[in-house]
């Protein structure tokens, strides 16, 4: 059998907890276990200093600038990869996915978001408090000074940007297989939202794990289980996991 395809992963700062520039990509040499592959992490943007007025409005780009630092890095390797997203980073992933299917052959979406509830304020405050008290202390040191340069503009600005898409919708579109996974207390990836995703798509598979929205950070082999798992279809012999669960 031939080595397993390479994985590109499009990140949070929640799941890839050291920081970078925006749309900064790094090879990673120790790909996930199962994978023989190369693995490459491509962070969705960080909040960093004060910038420029030219940089603000380059800014209010930051979701098409993710989207095509994820786009950019389908390019670099020889054949076509395993892409995978966590949270906001799964939007992003997804819409590649869409955008260039010759280049994706599987697609690992982890802890999804925003279901329609969470594209208006309440909604989306109600699955922070959901997901915030399950979450692990060790994230609050990666995430909150992110959150403190950035400011309230900021990020308010990112976030709209994100529930402004339509995952279910787009998801319709996908040409791979996909594989969906949730914490058990993820409130911004409900289970329902979940499922209702993965009897959209074309060819997909959902999970639930333990944790909450976070669980990629604490639980690295859990999630590079999972990445093995949406590489195994179009890689192995072995018969492919049940395609859905309702």
């Amino acid at each position: 059998m031939r080595d397993s395809p390479p994985v590109v992963r499009s990140t949070t700062s929640t799941s890839h907890p050291r920081p970078g520039r925006a749309a900064a990509a790094r090879p990673n040499h120790q790909p996930p276990a199962g994978c023989a592959g190369t693995s490459t992490s491509v962070p969705a943007p960080r909040f960093g200093p004060r910038r420029s007025a030219v940089g603000l409005r380059a800014e209010r780009r930051r979701r098409p600038a993710e989207l095509d630092a994820v786009a950019a890095w389908l390019d670099v390797p020889d054949e076509p990869v395993v892409l995978v997203g966590h949270s906001t980073g799964a939007q992003a992933a997804l819409r590649a996915a869409v955008d260039r299917p010759d280049r994706v052959r599987s697609l690992a979406l982890l802890g999804p978001t925003f279901p329609p509830e969470q594209r208006r304020l309440p909604g989306l405050f109600r699955g922070y408090l959901r997901s915030s008290r399950h979450e692990p202390l060790g994230l609050l040191p990666v995430t909150v000074p992110y959150y403190l340069r950035g400011g309230p503009r900021r990020i308010a600005r990112f976030v709209r940007s994100a529930q402004r898409d339509q995952p279910e919708q787009l998801i319709t579109r996908l040409d791979c297989p996909v594989l969906l996974a949730r914490g058990e207390q993820d409130g911004f990836a409900p289970r329902d939202w979940v499922d209702r995703l993965a009897a959209a798509a074309p060819e997909a598979v959902s999970r639930t794990l333990p944790g909450a929205h976070a669980f990629p950070y604490g639980q690295g082999g859990l999630t590079s289980r999972l990445i093995a798992e949406a590489a195994l279809d179009r890689n192995s012999d072995q018969p492919a996991p049940e395609r859905r669960l309702r």
